[in-house]
């Protein structure tokens, strides 16, 4: 009896059906020890019973299991809506902060900081675009396709050669880039193409 005093009943019963069976079965074992820890012969009808208790046992655990097969197929697809769902908000959370900061910028010349974050922004969405899988091809391009235009004018804006008017519209175009790339993160079509 002492095994039964560090239980966590709840917990063992928040799992289900499979946690009750786990219980009717620790509680066969434990009156089959009992039976064989008392003096004598062991009892015809206790041993009945508990041979009784131990094949309803049997019956609820492989009715349980029976009855989870199809929860158990179930659990690949939910893992993978899980993922995509995630990946998603991962995405909804990175334009949108980058929405955010290049709506701020309002000179034509990026501060070297700025310059930093437009560049790490750069490597992160080529990182979920990478992490698509073939099936989701048409979102890791539309991805690749903003990225690659974000580090086109990044490069524009980073040239000397570059003149202010061309520096002001670069970052317009990545301003425009990022802007088409929130409305693909939140309407979800399948391809985007900016301009």
């Amino acid at each position: 009896m002492e095994i039964l005093k560090n239980l966590d009943f709840v917990q063992i019963l928040s799992i289900g059906i499979s946690g009750f069976g786990f219980l009717l079965i620790l509680l066969a074992f434990l009156l089959i020890s009992k039976e064989q820890a008392r003096a004598g012969e062991p009892r015809a009808g206790i041993l009945s019973t508990i041979r009784y208790f131990m094949g309803i046992n049997l019956v609820s655990v492989i009715v349980v299991g029976i009855i989870s097969l199809p929860s158990i197929s179930k659990n690949g697809s939910l893992k993978q809506e899980l993922a995509l769902t995630t990946k998603e908000l991962q995405i909804t959370q990175t334009v949108n902060a980058f929405d955010k900061f290049i709506d701020t910028v309002s000179s034509a010349n990026l501060n070297q900081n700025q310059t930093r974050q437009v560049e790490t922004y750069v490597n992160v969405l080529d990182s979920i675009a990478r992490s698509y899988t073939t099936d989701e091809a048409p979102k890791a391009d539309s991805i690749q396709t903003v990225r690659n235009v974000i580090a086109e004018q990044l490069a524009t804006i980073k040239s000397d050669t570059s003149s202010l008017q061309t520096r002001r519209m670069a970052i317009e175009k990545i301003n425009k880039a990022n802007h088409h790339l929130t409305d693909f993160v939140k309407s979800k079509p399948t391809l985007i193409k900016p301009d």
